[in-house]
């Protein structure tokens, strides 16, 4: 008999920074093609670029989260183009 039961269900999370989109991407469009390919976006944010220079002003880039047992379909090279970046997001401390 369980008697401690959650009052919630927790989701494990994966925060990713997507980067060198176009800059016409929207975070509409990037929502839409993750829902496309089976991917529940939690929040989807516009990020700065970690490009550097130039190059930075000449992109898009998104901060996303997505639930961890997604994170997979997110990295897979097949669902995006070449030159997209996507990696961990990078949290920095408040001090």
């Amino acid at each position: 008999m369980i008697i401690l039961k959650a009052g919630v269900q927790i989701i494990q999370k994966a925060v990713m920074h997507i980067d060198n989109l176009h800059p016409d991407c929207t975070e509409a469009l990037l929502k839409d093609h993750l829902l496309a390919c089976k991917v529940q976006v939690i929040t989807c944010y516009p990020a700065k670029s970690w490009l550097r220079g130039e190059e930075r002003d000449n992109v898009t880039a998104f901060r996303v989260c997505v639930p961890a047992d997604d994170k997979h379909k997110i990295c897979d090279p097949e669902l995006r183009s070449t030159g997209v970046i996507i990696e961990d997001w990078k949290f920095t401390s408040k001090k």
